[in-house]
């Protein structure tokens, strides 16, 4: 027979090898009034594994294989029985026989464990299973975000790039998306690109609190302070900031002071617009970013004697400044008034005359002398 004949041949029979293989063995079926045993002892089981009452789980399970010897769930929770007892090897096996059994359902569990045991072949063990069940269901991307971590740990770059795709094809791009590909890229070592993500997703959200952070702090790794306050006075002056905002500021320490300075300056500008309350809680936003913020902590205690409020506390304010700055006329100046106010003359006049030789400039010595005359009258 001529060698084309033979292919010819062999193509023909490929459609019927199929018929003449063996065919896989149907799971056996079980009678249905011992499946409805099988169901009450299975409930009962996993009630008492989540309640940590492992012996009597370990007897209702083995009630469950004997009723139902081909359940992956059984075998599962066996797993996870043995993982709590801390009999690691009796735990893999049925773990591994759950997977074995019910690969849709049961993949996770043993890949928890695998991933728990830490080393390099357990690693690739637990991508195997992942992989696996990211190809029996390529559309749940649940699926796809636990394998994306397994195949940056195991450095599978191009793995975990060509994985993001899918999952922002199935979800859409996000803040979930740009902040894995900038971790990832940033971890193979292409800085440029992973920056180039967060300018990427700022440009959809250009008031992300967290994203504008992040390149704060980016800029400030690479100690380009410039561009950290022009970052922090965009936060300032674009972003609707709430309470839980201002302590993620505050973790900050780079946002925190340039934020607290710019909000200092506001707070100043409020005041000449005659916005006294919204003022004062603007001083207070400045303090809780930067508790040693001088320029707020006098200026808030300066308006405080000057358009009411507690002025107990704009003493406290007051001396803390001149604790910091000894001979700083400004702040000088203005606890003595505030001293003054609370009817402390002899003390107020000490500190205002000092203020008065330490002063720099005509405005501010214009002001103390004024202040000065006030406490002579």
């Amino acid at each position: 027979m001529k060698l084309k004949s033979v292919i010819l041949f062999l193509a023909l029979l490929l459609p019927l090898a199929g018929a003449f293989a063996k065919k896989k063995k149907a799971t056996p079926t079980v009678p249905e009034e011992q499946m409805e045993q099988f169901k009450y002892y299975f409930y009962a089981s996993r009630a008492a594994l989540d309640q940590e009452e492992y012996d009597r789980a370990l007897v209702l399970l083995d009630f469950c294989e004997k009723l139902n010897p081909y359940d992956g769930l059984t075998k599962s929770n066996l797993g996870r029985l043995y993982a709590a007892l801390g009999r690691e090897k009796d735990a893999e096996q049925a773990l591994e026989e759950a997977f074995t059994l019910a690969p849709k359902d049961c993949w996770e569990p043993f890949a928890d464990f695998l991933l728990h045991k830490g080393d390099n072949a357990s690693t690739l063990r637990a991508q195997i299973v992942v992989e696996n069940a990211h190809k029996n269901n390529p559309k749940d991307v649940d699926i796809a975000d636990y394998l994306l971590p397994i195949y940056v740990q195991r450095r599978r770059w191009n793995d975990a790039v060509a994985l993001m795709d899918e999952i922002d094809a199935l979800r859409g791009y996000n803040a979930n998306s740009a902040l894995n590909r900038y971790r990832v890229y940033y971890q193979m070592g292409n800085r440029k690109r992973a920056y180039e993500e967060i300018d990427r997703y700022l440009k959809q959200d250009p008031t992300s609190l967290y994203f504008l952070m992040l390149k704060a702090n980016i800029y400030a790794m690479q100690e380009n302070l410039t561009e950290v306050f022009a970052v922090a006075e965009r936060i300032a002056k674009t972003v609707p900031l709430d309470e839980e905002d201002y302590q993620l500021i505050k973790q900050d320490r780079y946002c925190a002071y340039y934020i607290s300075l710019i909000k200092s300056e506001e707070a100043d500008s409020l005041v000449q617009a005659g916005n006294i309350n919204k003022a004062f809680e603007t001083y207070e936003i400045a303090l809780y970013l930067l508790p040693q913020n001088l320029y707020a902590m006098n200026n808030y205690a300066y308006n405080i004697s000057v358009h009411g409020g507690d002025i107990k506390y704009a003493e406290r304010m007051s001396a803390e400044t001149i604790k910091a700055e000894p001979d700083n006329a400004v702040y000088l100046d203005t606890y003595g008034w505030i001293l003054h106010l609370q009817g402390q003359d002899a003390l107020a006049g000490f500190y205002l005359r000092k203020a008065l030789e330490n002063v720099n400039d005509e405005p501010n010595r214009k002001v103390i002398k004024e202040h000065l005359q006030a406490l002579e009258k």
